[in-house]
């Protein structure tokens, strides 16, 4: 018998099927290759970086899409979650199933010696995650519209401005990994494939900057927020990041230009890129989330019989 679901929980339910649907084929391959004696540290670690990228990628997309789409048409809970759920796995495990037989399909037909193969491999993996994103969104529309009479009317759950902020950071985070997985072969080289020192490295390069943006997040929303309000924070998300990118660009010019600095300096360039960080998302919530509607204000008793 399923139990009615609670406002929040379903974004939670779904965000962990994404992650341990993408997390399967890594724990597969990962025997394999222990069994086969092939499990060297640079081929751990390429793989531990492809897996994280895709846990965070996954599991925060899709919490965003159910607890925006849910907030949007009225559906954070249903009587029969249980069942919901568990066709949208089905689907999501489809999904997973179809485009690894046509990846291993593309590339035992490109797999002559192409000059081309790297780079339609890298196209391939690119046009992945429009394709996961399109396909989780599409799925869970259709199934909440299949399934639209088990939904109850509940209103979202006060006070969403940590799980805004959780999600600023997590499409921060996204970003940030799809450059830190570029520099793994770079980590390797530089830490001489110790592979404790290179996870160390690439998980702490994302996590310190991930938290100021929670925090810069936190800071510059309203405290009465009951809503996700998903545009202003893509508007807010992507205003910040595009700020940093500047403030990133124009300390590196500077650096540039001043011959015999570069090391002293690098030191403060790092605290200047992680302050800016902090304070542009502070600032650009507080501007795209000033006129998001709040929840009316609680009725005191002396106004209810005046």
């Amino acid at each position: 018998m399923n139990s009615q679901s609670r406002p929040g929980s379903l974004p939670r339910a779904a965000a962990v099927i994404a992650a341990a649907i993408a997390a399967a084929p890594f724990l597969y391959g990962y025997y394999g290759l222990a069994k086969a004696s092939f499990l060297s540290a640079d081929v751990l670690a390429v793989n531990l970086t492809n897996l994280i990228s895709s846990l965070v990628y996954r599991t925060g997309l899709v919490f965003l899409i159910v607890l925006w789409h849910g907030e949007q048409r009225g559906q954070l809970a249903f009587r029969r979650p249980a069942l919901l759920l568990t066709i949208y796995a089905s689907c999501l495990v489809g999904w997973e199933i179809a485009q690894r037989l046509m990846f291993e399909a593309l590339i035992r037909h490109l797999n002559d010696g192409s000059a081309m193969l790297n780079f339609i491999v890298t196209i391939i993996s690119l046009l992945n995650v429009v394709l996961y994103a399109l396909v989780a969104w599409l799925t869970w529309r259709f199934i909440t519209h299949m399934l639209r009479k088990d939904a109850l009317p509940l209103a979202p759950p006060a006070n969403a401005r940590r799980r805004i902020a959780g999600l600023a950071a997590w499409m921060f985070a996204t970003v940030l990994l799809s450059f830190m997985t570029q520099a793994t072969p770079m980590l390797l080289d530089y830490f001489d494939d110790d592979l404790k020192l290179v996870m160390f490295d690439y998980i702490g390069t994302v996590a310190v900057p991930t938290a100021l943006v929670f925090a810069g997040a936190m800071l510059g929303l309203p405290r009465n927020l009951s809503r996700l309000h998903g545009w202003r924070l893509l508007g807010a998300s992507l205003a910040a990041m595009a700020s940093v990118s500047l403030l990133a660009y124009g300390a590196l010019r500077l650096l540039g230009n001043v011959p015999g600095t570069v090391n002293p300096m690098s030191g403060m360039l790092i605290v200047t890129l992680l302050a800016g960080i902090g304070v542009a998302h502070r600032m650009w919530f507080r501007v795209f989330y000033a006129a998001a509607p709040r929840p009316a204000a609680e009725i005191s008793p002396g106004a209810q019989s005046s």
